[in-house]
């Protein structure tokens, strides 16, 4: 977001609650806002804060605007569990087990995603569709936790974290090729 969109994302929470102008009154201040909310979209900042404004009674937060601006950019955090596995139902009954692909292809991305987690054959073949039921929308309720959680973090920090998980990716492989070297060489087989 430009530093001119930005203002005017100040000016629309002032309209509301006038008493913000105060908290953002000094350079400093402003400054900060700008560096937890500058990354956002404007126009998804906007709409979410529209969202927001038309339903809190208290100024939101830095949180709960990310949060916010996340829904709106990951739709699947918005659709409950039963809706979710609505689209599984469905998709049972139109492709059965066989046409696993595309089953798969008739779902949201997040739905297909967890239904490959759990297993199309095994849900398709189940005999406790109920139980499968159930578990589906706890996984889905977790998955749709972390997805608002990780969405609504500034670029910065999911940049960072993803070079955590490379750092420790590649730290990793590297245990196993050494650990394959020193194996190797303890059986006395030659490379």
């Amino acid at each position: 977001m430009k530093a001119n969109e930005f203002s005017n994302i100040m000016k629309l929470i002032t309209v509301f609650f006038p008493k913000f102008q105060e908290n953002i009154n000094d350079d400093f201040k402003k400054q900060i806002w700008y560096e937890v909310l500058g990354d956002l979209d404007y126009t998804v900042t906007q709409i979410a804060l529209k969202k927001l404004l038309s339903s809190c009674r208290y100024m939101p937060t830095v949180a709960e605007i990310r949060q916010a601006v996340s829904e709106l950019n990951n739709p699947n955090t918005l659709m409950s569990g039963a809706e979710a596995w609505g689209e599984v139902t469905r998709a049972i009954s139109r492709h059965g087990s066989y046409a696993e692909k595309e089953a798969l292809n008739s779902m949201s991305d997040g739905v297909a995603l967890l239904i490959k987690r759990m297993g199309w054959k095994d849900i398709c073949m189940s005999e406790n569709i109920m139980a499968d039921r159930a578990h589906f929308i706890k996984l889905w309720s977790e998955q749709q936790t972390k997805d608002r959680n990780y969405g609504a973090l500034p670029n910065e920090v999911k940049q960072f974290i993803e070079n955590k998980k490379e750092k420790q990716k590649l730290l990793s492989e590297t245990n196993e090729k050494e650990m394959m070297k020193k194996l190797i060489k303890a059986v006395g087989i030659k490379e």
